[in-house]
């Protein structure tokens, strides 16, 4: 079992976690997903990240989860809001976005009993976004999506 922690986990089917903890077994299943009230805690076998977890895209060309790169992301995140608009995202901009490219492409490709979010028995992919800009809710420059599960 890994416990894998961030400043925030976007499950996407539930509101964001702050400082949340996603429980995934050696398969990447997730078996739990802690919200511990917004104050972090440790535990034995946590690893905690300074960013936020998502579950993985899901693109529907192929059915699959994917990583996807920096340079997609950014691309991703200017069709939330309009150029100059950037500044003005809010958490649930964001939330709103994730769920765009995981949940809704998971269930029109019915694959939301698998992927899509972060749940109790899915096995999405976990991907972290670091650094984080929590004022802008967006990625801060330089941020990189790197697979964690």
């Amino acid at each position: 079992m890994r416990k894998i922690a961030a400043n925030y986990v976007f499950p996407v089917s539930s509101p964001p976690v702050r400082n949340g903890i996603v429980v995934v077994n050696d398969q990447g299943r997730i078996m739990d997903l802690i919200d511990p009230g917004g104050c972090f805690r440790e535990m034995a076998m946590l690893v905690f990240y300074n960013g936020v977890l998502i579950p993985s895209f899901v693109f529907p060309d192929t059915g699959k989860d994917n990583n996807i790169s920096e340079n997609d992301l950014f691309e991703i995140l200017a069709k939330l809001t309009p150029p100059g608009n950037r500044e003005k995202n809010t958490q649930d901009d964001f939330d709103r976005l994730l769920k765009k490219f995981t949940l809704d492409k998971a269930e029109q490709l019915g694959l939301q009993n698998l992927s899509g979010s972060l749940e109790k028995g899915k096995k999405p992919g976990i991907l972290l976004i670091s650094p984080f800009d929590f004022e802008r809710w967006q990625p801060a420059e330089g941020a990189v999506v790197k697979k964690i599960v």
